[in-house]
């Protein structure tokens, strides 16, 4: 696996085993945390490049975040994607076994989300994933600086 990026603050993890149609294998990590599943056949460009740019077009929410539990982070936002899904974290076949949402913190996009606890885990890495709400927050220019590097490898694989 090819890694962009820093573990503990944002990067991206990923496989090419098809340039002629980019596709491979990835996930995110972020605060030492992954989203996605790298066990997932996907389109990289199609699937993780756009789950990347994604959650860089965040909304800022406006709440007392500072006493609520992860957990009451994590509804709220729910509801909130209920009224307007630019909350929720746009899912694909490698992510689909997370309910994630996003918001904006000044320069920090949050992420929060939950594993799915209505489905049959197939994938091995995410059968002993925890089952609590996991909140984290990044820097939008770390997340940018992720996805320039993503973008320039997947042109110069193609080339």
């Amino acid at each position: 696996m090819n890694l962009i990026g820093n573990k503990s603050e944002f990067a991206v993890e990923y496989r090419i085993t098809d340039v002629s149609n980019m596709m491979g294998y990835g996930k995110l990590w972020i605060c030492d945390e992954f989203y996605g599943t790298n066990q997932d056949l996907i389109y990289l460009v199609g699937y993780l490049q756009n789950l990347m740019e994604n959650i860089l077009e965040v909304e800022t929410v406006s709440f007392i975040k500072s006493q609520l539990s992860n957990e009451e982070i994590y509804q709220h936002v729910k509801s909130l994607s209920n009224e307007t899904s630019e909350y929720q974290i746009t899912s694909s076949t490698f992510t689909d076994d997370f309910n994630g949402y996003k918001f904006r913190e000044d320069q920090n996009i949050v992420l929060v989300w939950k594993l799915r606890d209505d489905i049959e885990m197939i994938f091995d890495d995410l059968k002993d994933y925890k089952k609590s709400v996991v909140l984290v927050r990044v820097n939008s220019q770390t997340i940018n600086e992720v996805l320039n590097k993503f973008k320039d490898e997947i042109k110069k694989a193609r080339a």
